[in-house]
C-alpha cells in the first residue's frame, strides 16, 4: 500500500471509531432536552389550559342550550311548562356549576341574570297577553250590551236632562 493510501484507510477507521463512540455515548447517556423542572412548569401550564378550555367549553355548551330554548319558548305553546322548566334547570346548574368552580368573577356571571330576566319577561309576556285579550273581550262584551240597550240610554239621557232643566 501507498503511503497515501494508508493515510485515508487510517483518517477512515479513526472516523468510523469516532462515530462509533459517538452512538454508544449517546444510546447510554440520559440525555434530555430542556432541564425536568422546565418540562414539569410546561405540562402543568397545558394542564391548566386544559382545564380552563373544557369549563369554557362546558359554559359555552350550557349557554347555548339554554339560548336555543329560550328563543324557543313560546308561552303560549302547550309544552310551555315542561320547557320552563327546563331553562330554569339549565340556569341553575350553570350557576352552580359557576359556584362549584370558584367563577363568580367570571365575564359569564352576569349571562344567569340575562337568562332569567328573559325568562320572566317571557313568563310575563303571557299574563299581559291574557290580560288585554280579556279587556278586549269585555270591551267587546260592553259595547254589544250598550248597542243592544241603545233605546234604553236615550229615554235615560232625556230623563236626566229633565231633570236637569227643572233644578
Amino acid at each position: 500500500m501507498t503511503k497515501d493510501l494508508k493515510n485515508k484507510f487510517t483518517t477512515f477507521i479513526i472516523l468510523m471509531f469516532a462515530s462509533v463512540l459517538l452512538l454508544v455515548v449517546s444510546l447510554f447517556s440520559d440525555y434530555r432536552g430542556p432541564s425536568g423542572k422546565q418540562m414539569d412548569k410546561d405540562a402543568v401550564n397545558v394542564a391548566k389550559m386544559d382545564d380552563e378550555n373544557s369549563k369554557q367549553a362546558f359554559i359555552v355548551t350550557q349557554m347555548d342550550t339554554i339560548d336555543r330554548k329560550l328563543r324557543a319558548f313560546k308561552p303560549t305553546a302547550n309544552d310551555a311548562v315542561v320547557l320552563s322548566n327546563e331553562i330554569d334547570k339549565g340556569i341553575k346548574a350553570l350557576k352552580d356549576y359557576f359556584v362549584k368552580n370558584d367563577l363568580k368573577e367570571s365575564a359569564y356571571t352576569g349571562i344567569i341574570d340575562n337568562y332569567t330576566q328573559m325568562l320572566l319577561d317571557k313568563q310575563s309576556m303571557k299574563s299581559i297577553s291574557d290580560n288585554n285579550d280579556l279587556a278586549i273581550k269585555k270591551l267587546a262584551d260592553c259595547k254589544e250590551k250598550l248597542i243592544a240597550n241603545k233605546s234604553d240610554l236615550k229615554d235615560e239621557d232625556l230623563i236626566q236632562r229633565m231633570g236637569s232643566k227643572k233644578e
